[in-house]
């Protein structure tokens, strides 16, 4: 059995990118006391409604174009109306242009072939893992070697080590940058990030709570509140978050990540009225985090429904939330697509290579493109275990027996090893794990026994989602050798509930094609 790819919790963590790519998403721009501007789209496009005239629909594509929101069916009608009015100028057909080829985009992407998309992706992911980033290493040893006094190459040399799977090296990259800018905000958000990622979060507060500057600035404010949530421990920060929220001295985009992390505690706390609060301002002018993380507990808590998510289309790099966001609908190819862009995006962290392993095992059946996925991911994360099970659990599927069994050692070790570090799922996954493992190498009663051990497991701990899954892995696995107990099993499965998991849903009409 792979492992279910959703996390028990989520924090705004912050996530760390090229010194460019950060400045581009707008992380790095002076903190801004001045109001922003915003367009009241909705009463434009009720004049529009009302008056369809070239006056009306000129303010509507103005204020649409500076907003950068999507374009619906109601500007590209006035888009539409400029194109056919007699004498428009050419700032208005610019205009009308470019929601054209906004919509031409949005198309031609629709039309583009699933699988080369998914292709392409592994192959980029491949080439920055295993050629990219050690050229890369090589020109920014020479630059900090040349310049040892610039933070910013320190940082980028760090990342890189994490690409490659160097934590130590990477470590020792950051640290460099701490000592020559310990209030910069890019390097701090960064360190934070790496600390995390190498699960010495203490060491994050520790930099964090040095600042003089994380009282001040919400985006440091923001990541100090994330990392004491994930130790579970109060931040001192709180108090000065509610400060700058209040204080009319920073932009929406400036506190996006804060009251994203607000609404989280308050959440958690019970309070669902103020988590309400803080979540909908949070997506008044969201970045790829705080959007992730709204979507992340939307997934898992559907009260907040209601909270207007309409900017989300808008936000630069959030893979992780449309991955989230269609998983959830059930569109799976999209959901594979933006894990995999995912990835892409922030290859140090081992969560998007699970979640696109699993959405590749569970509901794809690509178990092929699942071990390059993990393989790859190994490389930088080489002791987690859930990727170790995804692994196996592909090879197995596709009957490599002596890697599974190589990888099904070094598993089995680490988790006799560090059983505290398994969770009440993993545990339970791994008993599911080592029992594919028995029906495999034709020990079927043992296999068998592992299988409802798993089903018992996860029924004591009330985790009806492990129950389903094992069950349908183990009807699956009778089917195919053609166990005596097969067509009761599969009479059994077919009786199954999985309305409220349509990953399951997907997996039994898979293997089970004919009967369902």
């Amino acid at each position: 059995m792979n492992l279910p790819h959703e996390k028990e919790n989520r924090d705004v963590i912050p996530n760390w990118r090229t010194f460019k790519t950060t400045s581009d998403l707008g992380e790095l721009s002076k903190l801004n006391s001045k109001p922003e501007i915003i367009f009241n789209l909705d009463a434009l496009k009720l004049d529009w409604i009302n008056d369809k005239s070239i006056g009306v629909a000129a303010d509507l594509l103005n204020a649409h174009f500076i907003s950068n929101q999507k374009a619906d069916d109601i500007i590209l009608e006035a888009s539409e109306f400029i194109n056919l009015s007699s004498k428009p100028s050419k700032l208005l057909v610019k205009l009308t242009n470019s929601v054209n080829k906004i919509e031409k985009e949005i198309r031609k992407e629709i039309q583009d072939n699933t699988e080369d998309k998914k292709n392409i992706l592994i192959s980029q992911i491949k080439f920055l893992i295993e050629n990219t980033a050690r050229n890369q290493i090589g020109i920014y040893k020479r630059l900090t070697s040349s310049n040892p006094r610039n933070p910013i190459n320190w940082v980028e040399l760090s990342r890189l080590y994490s690409i490659e799977g160097n934590k130590n090296k990477s470590e020792k990259c950051i640290l460099n940058a701490l000592y020559l800018a310990p209030n910069n905000r890019y390097v701090l958000r960064c360190a934070t990030r790496l600390f995390i990622e190498n699960e010495k979060p203490e060491m994050a507060i520790y930099y964090l709570r040095k600042s003089t500057h994380t009282a001040l600035d919400p985006w440091l404010t923001s990541a100090h509140i994330a990392v004491s949530s994930h130790l579970e421990k109060f931040s001192p920060f709180i108090k000065n978050a509610l400060k700058q929220r209040d204080s009319r001295k920073f932009t929406t985009f400036d506190l996006t990540e804060l009251n994203s992390s607000l609404g989280t505690l308050e959440l958690g706390n019970g309070s669902l009225k103020k988590a309400k609060t803080f979540f909908n301002d949070s997506l008044k002018y969201p970045n790829d985090n705080s959007l992730a993380q709204f979507q992340f507990i939307l997934n898992q808590d559907k009260r907040l429904n209601g909270i207007d998510n309409s900017n989300s289309v808008n936000v630069k790099n959030n893979f992780e939330a449309l991955a989230l966001k269609y998983k959830e609908e059930g569109n799976w190819n999209k959901s594979l697509e933006n894990s995999l862009k995912w990835f892409l995006d922030v290859p140090y962290s081992a969560d998007p290579a699970v979640f696109s392993s699993y959405l590749l095992c569970t509901v794809v059946g690509d178990f092929e493109t699942a071990i390059t996925v993990c393989e790859l991911a190994l490389k930088i994360n080489p002791s987690d275990a859930t990727l170790i099970n995804n692994l196996i659990y592909s090879l197995l599927q596709l009957n490599k027996f002596n890697e599974a069994e190589k990888y099904l050692q070094i598993f089995n070790f680490y988790f006799k090893e560090n059983p505290n570090s398994f969770n009440k799922e993993s545990a339970i996954t791994a008993v599911a794990t080592n029992a594919l493992f028995q029906i495999k190498s034709n020990e079927v009663d043992d296999g068998i026994k592992l299988y409802n051990e798993a089903i018992n497991m996860a029924k004591k701990a009330n985790l009806n989602y492990c129950v389903l899954a094992a069950k349908l892995n183990m009807a699956k696995e009778l089917k195919q050798i053609k166990h005596p107990d097969s067509a009761e099993k599969e009479k059994e499965i077919l009786k199954l509930k999985l309305e409220e998991h349509k990953d399951l849903e997907e997996f039994r009409k898979r293997n089970f094609p004919i009967t369902i």
